[in-house]
């Protein structure tokens, strides 16, 4: 029986999908069920309990019909690739669901795609999938991995230049794997990418500053790239106050390359106290968004010559300044903790009143 609004319920629906005989009707279906999941958590947890997505997988693995159908199996691919990504997006459950029913290797295929908008779809539906930790970390020590990540970066699509980002961001964590992406010349589109002034200009920072961080290495290579225009950009951004995101990524960026030399209050160009103000003002901002990524970066500051009491006072001294909306008081309070846990600095908060 039909639901209301002329849609199949859910069993009915994954059976249709099931027993769909050609593209259109698979497609057809399969928009069906992308409308009423997409911003509906009820709905993805339901039509997952159903085994949405390995039907939706098993789907873009059929056989490819002849030359003349790449059209309406293109069609095909893009609803289903919109739907796994959808059936991930903020939902821990649909990432395991689309990992176990092997969507990451399809939607990574769609990626390379010479249609524009299958290889967006499977670039948007990864990038939702590899916001979740509890997506599977990408072997960048493996050749083809790397490849795979220089070929995103270079790619003209902002899309897939954000995915690269969100890759390094996700999966590169250990030393090891930095030195290697830094081995491999990851530099260079990172710097070509970050003076294009692109959309994807922030994927760009993120990247970098994730990269830079402990590797001086990577950060020498980095810095020498474009003909020494780097820092000076990064310099730049960090007076567009329009920009809080940007503004955050351009102080983290510098606190990590900084570290490249023994340099304690100026390097690169910029006065530590510089970034630290920059740090501390965009913590909480609902516009930066990266509390955490403020909070580790004002504990980097501290493994310099820096005085740690100075970056306490800095962080109180914000609190003092009047109203203090929710954000911002919790990105205070976590970067104090951090700071506190990482040198059992608690002397110095007692002391405040």
């Amino acid at each position: 029986m039909k639901i209301s609004g002329g849609s199949d319920g859910p069993a009915r629906l994954i059976e249709r999908l099931k027993s769909c005989s050609n593209h259109e009707e698979k497609a057809k279906s399969v928009r069906e069920l992308k409308n009423q999941i997409i911003g509906n958590r009820t709905k993805k947890l339901t039509y997952l309990s159903h085994g949405a997505a390995a039907v939706v997988a098993g789907m873009m693995t059929g056989s490819g019909g002849s030359e003349t159908d790449v059209e309406s199996r293109e069609a095909v691919l893009i609803q289903c690739g919109a739907v796994l990504g959808s059936l991930a997006c903020g939902l821990d459950a649909g990432v395991e669901a689309v990992v176990d029913a092997g969507g990451l290797p399809i939607l990574m295929e769609l990626v390379s795609s010479s249609n524009e908008k299958v290889a967006d779809v499977g670039a948007r539906s990864l990038k939702l999938i590899y916001r979740s930790k509890r997506a599977p970390k990408i072997d960048f020590l493996r050749r083809k991995n790397v490849e795979f990540l220089i070929s995103l970066l270079e790619n003209s699509a902002t899309s897939s230049v954000d995915l690269g980002a969100q890759l390094i961001a996700h999966s590169c964590t250990t030393p090891q794997e930095q030195q290697h992406l830094a081995d491999s010349g990851i530099a260079k589109p990172l710097a070509a990418l970050l003076l294009a002034g692109c959309d994807a200009r922030d994927s760009a920072l993120k990247s970098i500053a994730a990269l830079a961080r402990n590797n001086p290495k990577f950060a020498e290579a980095f810095v020498a790239e474009g003909n020494g225009a780097v820092s000076p950009l990064l310099i730049r951004l960090l007076a567009d106050r329009r920009n809080p995101r940007t503004r955050l990524r351009a102080s983290i960026c510098l606190v990590n390359l900084r570290r490249r030399r023994n340099s304690s209050r100026t390097c690169l160009g910029v006065d530590d106290d510089d970034l630290i103000e920059v740090l501390v003002d965009t913590i909480g901002d609902d516009a930066a968004t990266s509390d955490e990524s403020a909070a580790l970066a004002l504990c980097d500051m501290i493994d310099g010559s820096e005085d740690p009491k100075f970056i306490v006072d800095r962080l109180f001294d914000r609190l003092k300044q009047g109203s203090v909306s929710q954000n911002r008081m919790r990105g205070i309070v976590l970067a104090l903790f951090q700071i506190c846990t990482k040198l059992n600095y608690s002397k110095v908060i007692k002391s405040k009143p």
